[in-house]
């Protein structure tokens, strides 16, 4: 087992840097980038933590918590 310090904030910094290399990427389809975050949480989290369904859930949660990080930041910036 691998001793992270927070490997919550890890997992949704890594989604969300994942999300936006795939919005950069003009073949990939934007509606499927809240899938590919929790997916990527879904991967990164039990492999910080260890193998189990409670993290690999945690972790697709955490990908979806990106999506929504984004959507705040967005919306925050076009308000201004």
């Amino acid at each position: 087992m691998n001793y992270i310090e927070d490997p919550y904030a890890l997992t949704v910094a890594a989604s969300f840097g994942i999300g936006l290399l795939a919005k950069q990427w003009e073949s990939f389809p934007n509606k499927f980038i809240p899938t590919l975050a929790a997916f990527a949480g879904a991967l990164c989290l039990p492999s910080l933590t260890a193998w189990d369904a409670l993290h690999i859930i945690n972790g697709a949660l955490a990908g979806a918590g990106a999506t929504g990080l984004h959507q705040i930041a967005k919306q925050f910036t076009e308000a201004r």
